[in-house]
């Protein structure tokens, strides 16, 4: 089987992260710098560190993970 990557989902790169469930914070609309750090069929696994990994979609590139402008 062969995962199609978009260019900006790069292990190790700094992406932000919207947290619509609020898992992190209290405010929906704040958004956290992780790194990502593997690849599913279907998106990124990403962290931040000392925390716990998370999943995002690469569908949902823009809404809720973005790259980290430098």
């Amino acid at each position: 089987m062969t995962i199609n990557l978009p260019d900006w989902a790069r292990i190790g790169l700094t992406v932000l992260v919207k947290d619509k469930n609020c898992i992190r914070g209290d405010n929906p609309n704040d958004w956290y710098r992780e790194t990502i750090v593997a690849f599913g069929y279907d998106g990124v696994f990403h962290q931040a560190k000392y925390c716990p990994i998370y999943f995002t979609e690469f569908s949902e590139y823009g809404k809720t993970i973005k790259l980290l402008d430098k």
